[in-house]
């Protein structure tokens, strides 16, 4: 499931970056449920939340280039971090 779900946001960034002038960043959650199975993917700085039983739970961890263990994964990645007008910026 998750290398399905790899490589569903890798065609959906192929297919943004080929939009003449397209320049801007971006977030995706999806979660996926399977009786009592929940994957959870995200892109960006975004988080799903499960709510239950008045408790919280984070299903994902927001993907934050100014966060040192997200900055790490990027760097090994070989990608550039830039902090661009007001924001965290990966190319």
């Amino acid at each position: 499931i998750g290398q399905i779900i790899e490589n569903a946001f890798m065609n959906i960034d192929e297919d943004l970056r080929s939009l003449n002038g397209w320049e801007c960043g971006s977030t995706a959650n999806v979660c996926f449920i399977f009786d009592d199975l929940i994957v959870c993917a995200n892109i960006g700085d975004t988080r799903a939340v499960l709510f239950r039983n008045n408790d919280s739970i984070d299903l994902s961890r927001d993907h934050k280039p100014n966060d040192p263990i997200e900055r790490e994964r990027i760097d090994k990645t070989g990608a550039k971090v830039d902090f661009w007008s007001g924001a965290w910026r990966v190319d």
